[in-house]
C-alpha cells in the first residue's frame, strides 16, 4: 500500500511539472499525461513536439468562437454585465 502511495505521489508531482512544460507549448494536457506516467522522459517528449499555435502569444485576434453554447454565455455575460451597469 504504501508503494502505492509513493507512487501517485511521483507521478502526481511529474504530472504537475508535465503540465507546467506542456502548458507553455500549448499541450497542457499532454504534458500531465506523459509527465505522470514516464516522468523526465515525457517532460523531454513534451519539449520535443511541436508546439501548439496560440495566436494570442503571436499578438494575433483570436478566431472568433461559435456555437449555441457560446452564445448563451456570451448572452448571459452580456446581461449581466448589463444588469450591473443600471444598478450603479
Amino acid at each position: 500500500m504504501d508503494t502505492l502511495i509513493t507512487l501517485l505521489i511521483v507521478g502526481g508531482i511529474g504530472g504537475l511539472i508535465g503540465t507546467l512544460i506542456g502548458r507553455g507549448r500549448g499541450r497542457g494536457g499532454e504534458g500531465a499525461l506523459l509527465g505522470f506516467c514516464f516522468g523526465p522522459i515525457g517532460w523531454i517528449v513534451v519539449l520535443l513536439l511541436p508546439a501548439v499555435s496560440v495566436h494570442t502569444a503571436a499578438g494575433e485576434p483570436r478566431p472568433p468562437r461559435t456555437g449555441a453554447a457560446y452564445g448563451r454565455v456570451k448572452q448571459a455575460k452580456d446581461e449581466a454585465w448589463q444588469k450591473a451597469q443600471r444598478d450603479e
